[in-house]
C-alpha cells in the first residue's frame, strides 16, 4: 500500500534554493513505488505540473489534503505556513515543517511558529542558527538534496 504525500511549498519558476529543494524532493518521492506524492505550488508562477495554491485551486487544495495520510509543509509565506497547518490539524492529518529560513524578530510571529511545531508530527530546520531561534528541539537537517537519476 502507497503513502500519499503532499509537499507544500514554492516550486520552480523561480529558481531558488527551496524551490530546488523541493522539485528533488518531489522526483526522489515520485520515484519510489511505495509513495504517491502531491505538489502544491506556493510560487507565483503557474506550472501545470503542480496545483498552485496562490491562483486559487482551493477545490483540488482541500481534496488532496484529506487523502493525504502525510503533508510536509516548507513554507516562507508566514500566512501560508500557518494556513497548511492550521488545515492539516483540523483534518487531523500528520504533518512534518521544514524551516529552510527565519527572520522574523515579531514576538507574535515566533510564538505562532512554536505552536505550529507544538501540533507538527516532526520539525525539521536547516541549520542549528534556526533551531535556536526557534527553540523546538527540531530535527536539523541540511537542506541538499543531490540530483538523482
Amino acid at each position: 500500500m502507497t503513502s500519499r504525500i503532499v509537499l507544500c511549498g514554492p516550486f520552480p519558476l523561480p529558481v531558488g534554493g527551496v524551490s530546488i529543494h523541493l522539485q528533488r524532493l518531489y522526483e526522489g518521492l515520485e520515484r519510489n513505488k511505495d509513495f504517491d506524492v502531491v505538489a502544491i505550488n506556493e510560487s507565483k508562477v503557474e506550472s501545470g505540473r503542480y496545483i498552485n495554491f496562490r491562483k486559487g485551486h482551493f477545490l483540488r487544495y482541500f481534496y488532496e489534503l484529506l487523502r493525504a495520510d502525510c503533508v510536509h509543509i516548507h513554507s516562507s509565506v508566514e500566512l501560508f505556513r500557518f494556513l497548511h497547518c492550521f488545515f492539516c490539524f483540523l483534518l487531523r492529518k500528520k504533518f512534518i515543517i521544514t524551516y529552510h529560513s527565519f527572520r522574523t524578530d515579531s514576538y507574535l510571529v515566533t510564538k505562532l511558529n512554536r505552536l505550529l511545531c507544538y501540533f507538527a508530527n516532526t520539525v525539521i530546520s536547516v541549520s542549528e542558527e534556526i533551531e535556536e531561534k526557534l527553540r523546538v528541539g527540531s530535527k536539523v537537517k541540511n537542506a541538499y538534496l543531490p540530483v538523482s537519476n
